[in-house]
């Protein structure tokens, strides 16, 4: 689809994408503005090593970054939950506080845990994020761990250092023993000896005990609260302005989506461009629906001359004339796929523009089924073609009425017989247009619709050219191929296609309106004007 197209698609659909993105925008601003309000607390926690560690380089804070991925999912069980829950009285679950209200999130590059809590009272919030936060670190009490370690750190090193003044005892009673030989036996020796081998064993094992002890100390972590939750003053959602601009936006999509899908199932013509498309014919001319006091009469081109209807019939008639330049245009069969697509005003109005541009012009109703152009000049139907097709009439001049107008005639259908379309396809009929044309110069026949009856057809190939009229939103791409197709195979002469009933350009009838409206003068210049003839 070319730009041309989509904009000419927008601009056709625009209430449509107008009153969609309208409407939705409405729906959810009411429901944006009735839902409740969500507040959210945050408390922030630090993940440090302990204050009883010296030393606090990168590898402990990236210790403290990693066990904090930990410490956020232990956050989030249930045994803390329930705690949580039993010491504040709510009337949740753990899994609907997990997967509606609380939410964690690491600060990159820092020891920094935030624990979120969502809920629609701003007080409730924060007293569920603090008290997470304190239930956890009671559990995880870093400093009563440290001090159950440095108890035992002390017995430790109160053992060791009993066993070193022992080790050192002995050792020295061997040093006098191998100094003055003599003063030990050999038994005494080695009962020393096996000692001090054994209470040496018991430092090495003291010693490496001491050191676990240590680096227990260095891997422990301490939890404290940074900033506690405060009740929040302003909800998170729902945003008013984001969810209604989201919305709009939202609708305006899905409308011109719809607008899209509702002009790709629309099988019906609306712009005379479609007419192009679809059917290999010359677009001969829009005839636009009639507005405002135009509607009173069919006869447009008599009850309103200066008018964009109007306009747009002499249009049509400079059209035709050249559309048949190559042969003379003796008789037109202004027919439709369809019925109600303006046949008879067509035909009607036409004719009224064709004799007021001189030429003697011919009204014939063929519609012997549903016939309507005496209608439109107030005529009686009471003798017509009917009559000279079935030998009532002896000729053709008996038939014709005056409409008024200067060279326009009106040759009306008369009774209805049982066989039309016999009729119509007779010799009979050849031998009244025959004698018609000798005294007019242009004569129109007015038909019934081709997908109705074979009337049309069976006079489209007496016809010198035939218009095919479509109505504008009506008429459908199936139908209007149908009915170009049967003139086909009747070798009818078709001239192009006319859009009826299409919707009217606005500068157009401004500009006519404008035209139409008598000038009127200010006031002073009525008065002056009055004074001055008194003079």
């Amino acid at each position: 689809m070319e730009l041309r197209e989509i904009l000419r698609v927008i601009q056709r659909r625009l209430w449509l994408i107008v009153l969609g993105t309208l409407l939705i925008s409405i729906v959810v601003f009411a429901v944006s503005k009735n839902m409740k309000p969500v507040y959210r607390a945050k408390v922030t926690m630090m993940i440090k090593q302990s204050s009883s560690m010296p030393l606090a380089d990168y590898t402990s804070i990236l210790t403290g970054e990693n066990l904090a991925l930990t410490y956020s999912a232990l956050l989030k069980t249930r045994p803390l939950l329930e705690i949580v829950i039993a010491n504040l009285g709510l009337d949740i679950s753990p899994d609907e506080l997990i997967e509606h209200r609380l939410g964690t999130n690491l600060i990159p590059d820092t020891q920094l845990l935030e624990l979120t809590v969502e809920d629609t009272d701003a007080q409730r919030a924060s007293n569920i994020a603090n008290e997470i936060a304190l239930t956890f670190i009671s559990l995880h009490n870093t400093e009563q761990q440290l001090q159950n370690i440095a108890v035992l750190e002390q017995d430790v090193v109160k053992q060791m250092a009993n066993l070193k003044e022992a080790i050192e005892y002995n050792q020295s009673a061997m040093d006098q023993s191998r100094i003055s030989s003599g003063m030990l036996t050999e038994e005494e020796t080695n009962l020393i000896q096996t000692t001090l081998s054994n209470q040496q064993l018991a430092y090495a094992s003291l010693l490496e005990t001491y050191l676990n002890i240590r680096l227990t100390q260095s891997q422990l972590l301490d939890v404290t609260v940074v900033e506690p939750a405060v009740a929040p003053t302003e909800p998170i959602r729902p945003n008013i302005v984001i969810y209604t601009f989201l919305g709009t936006f939202v609708g305006f999509v899905l409308s011109a989506g719809v607008a899209f899908l509702v002009e790709y199932l629309n099988r019906s013509f609306e712009t005379s461009e479609e007419i192009k498309q679809i059917l290999p014919l010359p677009t001969l001319g829009t005839i636009p629906r009639l507005q405002g006091k135009e509607r009173n009469g069919r006869l447009v081109t008599l009850a309103m001359p200066v008018s964009p209807a109007s306009e747009a019939y002499r249009a049509l008639r400079t059209n035709i004339r050249f559309a048949s330049v190559d042969e003379p245009l003796k008789t037109l069969l202004i027919t439709s796929a369809e019925p109600k697509a303006g046949k008879t005003t067509v035909a009607a109005n036409l004719g009224v523009v064709c004799a007021q541009a001189g030429l003697r012009v011919v009204l014939i109703d063929t519609d012997l089924r549903f016939p309507n152009l005496h209608q439109l000049f107030d005529l009686n139907n009471h003798t017509g073609l009917t009559d000279l097709l079935v030998g009532n009439a002896r000729s053709v001049k008996e038939c014709m009425m005056e409409t008024g107008i200067d060279n326009l005639r009106v040759i009306t259908s008369g009774p209805i017989p049982p066989n039309p379309s016999e009729l119509l396809g007779s010799k009979r009929m050849e031998a009244v247009l025959a004698e018609v044309k000798q005294s007019a110069e242009l004569v129109i026949l007015d038909t019934p619709p081709m997908l109705a009856v074979t009337d049309a057809v069976v006079l489209a190939s007496k016809a010198s050219g035939v218009i095919l009229l479509i109505e504008a939103k009506r008429t459908s791409h199936e139908a209007a191929r149908r009915a170009y197709e049967s003139l086909q195979r009747v070798g009818a002469t078709i001239l192009g296609a006319v859009l009826t009933k299409a919707k009217p350009e606005r500068k157009a009838y401004y500009y006519y309106a404008e035209r139409a409206r008598p000038t009127r003068h200010p006031l002073w210049k009525r008065w002056l004007g009055g004074f001055v003839k008194s003079r």
